[in-house]
């Protein structure tokens, strides 16, 4: 890791730490639903698609009990991704409140990124990743490597 991406990780790890301390953050708007499964079970769903589980660099909402990010669109010029599949688990009365975007990393455009310009949904791809994977764990099938459209 180069000497910049280095300075740029300390200072979201300080950023992170005063700012859930001082800000109540409230839970995301893209609300896709909720899973039955244990939040155990969901991290091994994840780890199993290549996300990185409770990054060092987000924040947590209020409640959350997981995340996991995955990172799309890798720029050869700054070696590092540009965009992020966010997703955020949350106890609920049905399972695991899913919610999910997709966004800007951090790494790549700070500014963006914590001002939420570029910010999507990713409930879609969330859903076809989660059906995709438990058909194919019911069949017994191995989980292909999964890729954006």
């Amino acid at each position: 890791m180069n000497l910049l991406m280095t300075f740029r990780n300390l200072v979201w790890r300080i950023r992170r730490a005063w700012h859930n301390d001082l800000f109540e953050m409230k839970r995301e708007r893209w609300l896709c639903g909720a899973v039955n499964e244990s939040c155990p079970a969901m991290r091994d769903i994840l780890v199993l698609w290549n996300f990185e589980c409770d990054h060092v660099l987000q924040f947590e909402d209020k409640g959350q009990v997981l995340s996991g990010r995955w990172q799309y669109d890798w720029d050869k010029e700054r070696h590092c991704f540009q965009r992020q599949l966010h997703v955020r688990f949350f106890n609920g009365p049905y399972g695991l409140e899913v919610r999910a975007h997709k966004e800007y990393t951090p790494e790549y455009d700070p500014w963006k990124h914590v001002n939420a310009i570029g910010v999507e949904s990713g409930c879609r791809w969330f859903w076809e990743l989660y059906s995709e994977t438990k058909a194919m764990m019911s069949t017994g099938e191995r989980v292909r490597e999964w890729r954006t459209q």
